[in-house]
């Protein structure tokens, strides 16, 4: 009887291990059955969807390309711009300088002016003295 007893609670034992094994394996099987390949119109459908995308893709980096390309042509000209400010710029600092000089010299001819106009009334007074000096004389030489 005793081992009656001791073969029952091994088979009982051996059941739970059984279902518990069981158990287990169903799961995995529900597991790999989740995870079965999805059917070709899903596929294709995929693939449409990737397909698309892509040409959406291309279409969008064909025109960003476009405006690169007049981005780039507006920053040559604006280049070639600031080139002829730059060359504006420079030309005008010359001329700059050169009005400069001219308004010394200029400054310069105003006062050599003003000196020779400053003499030029000494020359006339010398020569009115002149003048009477020599009348006093050619009267004193007739007296």
């Amino acid at each position: 009887m005793a081992t009656k007893n001791k073969k029952t609670k091994v088979k009982k034992v051996a059941k739970k291990i059984v279902k518990k094994v069981a158990k287990k394996v169903a799961k995995k099987v529900v597991k790999k059955v989740a995870t079965k390949e999805p059917s070709p119109s899903v596929i294709l459908k995929k693939v449409a969807s990737v397909s698309d995308s892509n040409k959406t893709l291309q279409k969008e980096i064909k025109s960003m390309s476009k405006i690169f390309g007049e981005n780039q042509k507006v920053l040559i000209s604006m280049k070639s711009m600031i080139d002829a400010l730059t060359s504006t710029l420079e030309h005008i600092q010359k001329q700059s300088k050169q009005i400069n000089i001219i308004e010394e010299d200029t400054q310069k001819l105003y006062a050599g002016l003003n000196q020779v106009r400053t003499q030029s009334n000494l020359v006339d007074k010398i020569k009115n003295q002149t003048t009477k000096l020599q009348e006093e004389i050619s009267e004193l030489q007739k007296s």
